[in-house]
């Protein structure tokens, strides 16, 4: 994952040259191959190169093919010979092997803004046109890659390291207040264009952003996720063989290289893509280097993932790494920060700062995980509904007996967990508990209780075949994940990739009938069927058993939850006493209710970190940042804006 960057004066005034190398320089550690720029008047891009790639050339950025068209890009491009061919003769000058970024520059030379709708793979880039002074951006349909842009007065920053930006001086350190109440009501983002700083914006995944000759910005969506018609395949083993194909093609594509490390638990999901990852890379390579990193628990909780992943491991033939968790508590998220942390990611970025730590000591830049393989393959009632109304009960009967007789459990497909919900007694499904200790004026200032509501309370997806899929993966959790495992934020050059979310692979697998391909993944274990052992192929979809955040409170002292870390300036935004009433006595709660007490903690420790070098800082620097944040009101934009087609920033 590269770093990119770039300034453009509004006023016409060149570009500080020196301030951009700074911002380029300070992507160092995420692009340690060589860091460059590029200025002309009144334009500037900078990019630290991290090469992952050894199939293709590592081409210099920025970088131009014509001296007019500028890219700075960090972007790994799927069906490249598709891509090639659809090019033609736009392709020719490059050679037999043209690297992605020199694809990237073809696509725009030949399709314009309209090259997105011709790219697959993971991408955020910005090509300055000088024919037509015109800035595009990109961010690709997931928003793997991330993207953010800042509209001061007088310039507009763009990259995708939020420290890089950070130190532009028209880009102050006041933060979002709508931020902060998201990740103390959710732990997470919930609005897609928001960061974690007033004036820097996200660009949502699925989007471009034009700066034209009128210094107006316009953000675009160009792609929304496939409502696929069902296919039904007359032999089953028609269906396996093509599945088989195009996830094939997914894990390939994410390799490109002959070291790469896999985050492996012992489930079904990443041990599919490690047997993959293993056949292709000795199909192409006589020397390779394939290890599996796994997060374990030898006393927080039980954990039996040690077990299973060393067997898979071992019927793969491939090491195995195995990462003990079970000293990260709720708050040592933040123990290793490196710069500045986003808040809203911070939840996630602990085990892979470890992994990542762990594979770049054995040189692995690559890393594979399963992430989109439950959403991708979860059949819900809906799902269920719809099988019913083209098939007979008595079919239906007989398939879970079927099923039962082999398994000796009855298979997930949401029946029990709708009869439970019409009856009100789904545990799982219990809505969480409204945060009690908000500050009153914080509160009402942001309508939290409406928005708390509104999120808890949002309208299931219109049915289609595969609505509980397309649900899941349109979460707004996705793009706080991808950003936390960006280098920008864990500081290690290592790049992630995610298999399950090629576009190939999703559009195939959400035309298939969710029964019964879905149910307990047939489809997965039919394929992988003599890659796997059978402990691991019979082996039911299995949770964590446990809530560590809860059973690391649990051994805490009342001091240390909530003297340590939470300043009295914090009184702003949380009610200290009946928030230390709760943290006080965290026995009281259920397990999956520990964030009303792990919320408030992460922010208070995060924001010790917003100023690195200060290591006395109690939150004082920090109250001076979010008093201004109270002081600026500003439109919050909600979730339903990512779905406008157009929207003038």
């Amino acid at each position: 994952m590269s770093g990119i960057v770039g300034v453009i004066d509004l006023r016409g005034k060149p570009v500080d040259g020196r301030l951009l190398q700074s911002m380029t320089l300070q992507m160092t550690q995420r692009g340690p191959d060589g860091q460059q720029i590029w200025s002309q008047g009144h334009v500037g891009l900078g990019h630290a190169m991290l090469h992952t790639s050894i199939d293709t050339p590592a081409t210099a950025q920025p970088c131009s093919l014509d001296g007019r068209t500028w890219i700075t890009a960090d972007a790994r491009v799927d069906c490249r010979e598709e891509l090639i061919a659809a090019l033609g003769a736009g392709c020719e000058k490059l050679g037999r092997n043209p690297s992605d970024v020199e694809l990237l520059l073809a696509a725009y030379r030949k399709w314009g803004s309209d090259c997105v709708q011709h790219l697959q793979g993971d991408f955020s880039f910005a090509i300055w046109d000088g024919i037509r002074q015109q800035l595009f951006c990109a961010r690709d349909h997931f928003g793997i890659k991330p993207f953010y842009y800042c509209r001061a007065a007088d310039c507009v920053i763009f990259g995708n390291t939020l420290d890089s930006l950070k130190l532009h001086p028209q880009v102050s350190s006041s933060l979002d207040e709508q931020a902060v109440a998201d990740f103390l009501l959710f732990g997470f983002s919930i609005h897609p264009r928001i960061s974690v700083f007033q004036d820097i914006q996200k660009l949502p995944a699925g989007h471009t952003l034009t700066l034209g000759a009128n210094a107006s910005l316009r953000c675009r969506k160009y792609w929304n996720l496939p409502v696929e018609q069902v296919r039904r395949f007359k032999q089953a083993d028609a269906c396996i063989e093509e599945y088989s194909t195009i996830f094939h093609q997914a894990v390939n594509d994410r390799l490109r290289t002959d070291r790469v490390g896999i985050l492996m638990s012992g489930g079904l999901d990443s041990t599919s893509i490690a047997a993959v990852a293993r056949k292709c890379l000795a199909d192409q390579y006589d020397q390779f280097d394939l290890r599996a990193f796994t997060f374990v628990y030898e006393w927080l909780i039980a954990d039996q993932e040690a077990v299973f992943s060393q067997q898979a491991a071992e019927t793969i033939g491939i090491p195995v790494h195995q990462l003990n968790l079970d000293a990260y508590g709720p708050c040592d998220v933040f123990g290793a920060a490196h710069g500045l942390r986003s808040l809203l990611e911070s939840s996630f970025t602990t085990p892979a700062d470890s992994a990542g730590a762990t594979a770049s000591r054995y040189s692995c830049r690559v890393g594979i995980c399963g992430h989109g393989g439950d959403e991708l393959f979860h059949p819900g009632f809906t799902d269920l509904k719809g099988w019913l109304q083209t098939n007979r009960l008595a079919v239906l009967a007989l398939e879970a007996f079927k099923y039962w007789r082999k398994h000796r459990r009855m298979p997930a497909i949401g029946l029990r967990t709708a009869v439970r919900k019409a009856l009100g007694k789904n545990h799982r499904t219990r809505q969480p508990i409204y945060p009690p200790w908000l500050h009153h004026d914080f509160e009402r200032r942001l309508n939290l209780k409406q928005q708390w509501q509104a999120y808890h309370s949002r309208p299931h997806p219109a049915e289609t075949p595969r609505s509980a899929a397309v649900d899941g993966l349109n979460h707004p959790l996705w793009h706080n994940m991808f950003e936390s495992y960006d280098p920008g934020i864990t500081g290690i050059p290592v790049e992630l990739r995610y298999p399950f979310l090629d576009l190939r692979l999703i559009s195939f697998c959400l035309q298939l009938p969710a029964i019964p391909w879905c149910v307990d993944k047939l489809l997965l274990r039919r394929a992988g069927r003599d890659m796997l052992p059978d402990t691991v192929q019979l082996r039911p979809k299995t949770p964590l058993t446990g809530f560590p955040d809860y059973e690391h409170l649990l051994r805490r002292t009342d001091a240390e939850m909530t003297n340590t870390f939470l300043p009295d300036e914090f009184e702003a935004f949380i009610d200290m006493q009946r928030y230390r009433k709760i943290a006080g006595q965290p026995q009281k709660l259920r397990p999956g209710e520990h964030t009303l007490i792990t919320h408030p903690l992460r922010l208070a420790r995060w924001l010790q970190y917003l100023e690195p070098g200060d290591s006395k800082n109690t939150g004082r620097l920090s109250w001076q940042i979010l008093k201004k944040s109270r002081t600026e009101k500003k439109p919050i934009i909600p979730p339903a804006c990512a779905s406008m087609e157009t929207s003038t920033v």
